[in-house]
């Protein structure tokens, strides 16, 4: 897959370019193999991770890749078309309560639900990028801020039967368990497990899939013209409106898909819960993504993966955290320990991990572009970086 991001040196930076440790040719065997091999780095602990870890691991990985796509969602809104929003988990939250109700009340097949869930929050990702086509900036932020805060209030009332139907406080659990075929048992070879452990494994490589092609699809998206027009529309929106970019329906349209790929994500997570409470989706968790979009690296693809590695381990690593006698076991300052993560990493690493892991990529290896033919361009003054910008995985170009 090709990078998003290039860097064109000039003759002065040439020196700098050759200090490289490694350097490839783009399109090359070597270039090619210096590929797989970042890609063997991310495949292969997500194909033996379900299979060597107990199954409340397994679960908490599946937290994981459900994060990993509403942060996706997020930062198609924050990242690529630079609208400050926080209210996304009220998508995340409206996808997994659908998932639940229809199975439950409605005998629905739990994949049968998605592409209502898709629907249903892109029409309200559409209705809530309305108000971001007269506001921006920190009034976008409150608009969205407010959703957050009240999306787990309206779970709770009684009007309408709402309550009836969500669960109330308790929320509900998810009636059918997601468990393996007979052909995906044989095809994942866990025919010998017990069927919890059937059921963890199938789960998560169910998981594991949506999820790649959640950002297969938002990828394509980015790479094609509305994506370009999302960046456009980030980097100088006066500048993009001049250049013909329909700024309107590029707004809406960024908020409808964003919400529909969170709401995705939502139902991820019901699915690998068993279960949906207001808690999961309330205004702490809010922060949090933010938290972990930023961790992560704002503007990246594979920074949303290691943005949700951050978000649930670090929370389950602070549970545990003790300082006697300043900072007992479970004591509520333990989460201080995600803040002060937080703020080293902005101090430290200030465009997140997958940022910061890019540039020191850089010391130690160099692609070459090729030239288009019929280009005046010399290739020796041309250098590209492997930046992660297009990528799914840690992978170099």
């Amino acid at each position: 897959m090709s990078d998003l991001m290039e860097e064109t040196t000039t003759d002065a930076d040439a020196p700098k370019a050759s200090a490289a440790m490694f350097t490839f040719s783009e399109g090359t065997s070597q270039h090619r193999m210096f590929q797989l091999i970042g890609w063997a780095f991310f495949f292969v602990p997500a194909l033996v991770i379900p299979y060597i870890l107990p199954n409340f691991r397994v679960s908490q990985f599946g937290q994981v890749i459900a994060f990993s796509v509403a942060l996706l969602g997020m930062n198609m809104v924050i990242g690529y078309s630079g609208l400050l929003s926080i209210g996304h988990i009220a998508f995340m939250g409206t996808g997994a309560y659908l998932t639940v109700i229809l199975v439950n009340d409605n005998r629905w097949d739990v994949w049968m639900t998605l592409p209502v869930v898709i629907i249903a929050n892109f029409v309200f990702g559409a209705l809530l990028g309305f108000p971001a086509l007269k506001i921006k900036g920190l009034y976008l932020a409150l608009v969205t801020l407010a959703l957050a805060y009240t999306f787990p209030i309206l779970l709770k009332i009684d009007e309408w039967g709402i309550a009836r139907r969500t669960g109330g406080d308790n929320g509900k659990n998810l009636a059918e368990a997601v468990k393996p075929p007979g052909w995906a048992r044989s095809l994942l070879f866990i025919n010998g497990r017990k069927p919890q452990e059937q059921q963890a494994i199938y789960q998560y490589f169910c998981l594991f899939v949506l999820a790649l092609i959640c950002f297969l699809i938002v990828r394509n998206i980015i790479k094609s013209r509305p994506g370009r027009s999302m960046i456009a529309i980030r980097d100088n929106q006066i500048g993009a409106a001049v250049s013909g970019v329909p700024l309107n329906m590029t707004k809406v349209l960024t908020f409808a898909i964003s919400a529909a790929v969170t709401g995705v994500s939502g139902s991820m997570l019901a699915v690998n819960l068993n279960s949906v409470g207001p808690t999961s989706f309330d205004f702490n968790y809010a922060i949090l993504t933010i938290m972990g979009l930023v961790l992560g690296g704002v503007a990246t693809l594979h920074g949303n993966w290691v943005g949700a590695l951050l978000l649930v381990f670090i929370q389950d690593l602070t549970s545990r955290v003790s300082i006697p006698p300043i900072i007992p076991k479970g004591s509520p300052l333990t989460r201080a320990v995600f803040g002060i993560v937080l703020v080293l990493v902005a101090f430290f690493m200030p465009g997140g991990v997958v940022s910061f892991a890019t540039k020191l990529k850089r010391k130690f290896v160099r692609v070459i572009p090729q030239v288009p033919k019929g280009s005046s361009m010399d290739t020796a003054t041309l250098s590209v970086d492997s930046s992660e910008s297009g990528t799914l995985s840690g992978a170099a170009r």
